[in-house]
């Protein structure tokens, strides 16, 4: 599937594809992987976790998709993914809240 978007994003920036087109493209990704997740959670125990980031759309920002493809690339790629999703208050943004030792944090900020 990464392939896939790939290709989607080069398409889009030689202007073959348009945003619709990555709208589609990236929920026909988030469907697949609604099926694989279960398969890929009892494999990632085998993995060696990249690291953890934390996704989310801060409070008044509805726009999700994004956000949504890039948590869907970053664990296909080996990263837990904390997706906190979307109107994200500021209490949830406070970094005492997320203990890990190699967390990355990554929010649409409007």
């Amino acid at each position: 599937m990464v392939p896939g978007m790939h290709a989607v994003g080069e398409r889009f920036t030689k202007g073959r594809m348009f945003v619709t087109d990555i709208m589609a493209s990236a929920e026909a990704m988030r469907t697949a992987m609604v099926v694989l997740d279960p398969d890929l959670k009892k494999l990632r125990g085998q993995w060696l976790v990249a690291g953890s980031v934390v996704l989310g759309t801060t409070k008044g920002d509805i726009h999700q998709v994004g956000k949504s493809l890039v948590g869907t690339l970053l664990a296909t790629h080996g990263f837990r993914v904390y997706d906190l999703g979307v109107d994200v208050s500021r209490r949830s943004l406070q970094p005492g809240r997320w203990r890990s030792g190699r967390t990355s944090w990554g929010f649409r900020l409007c």
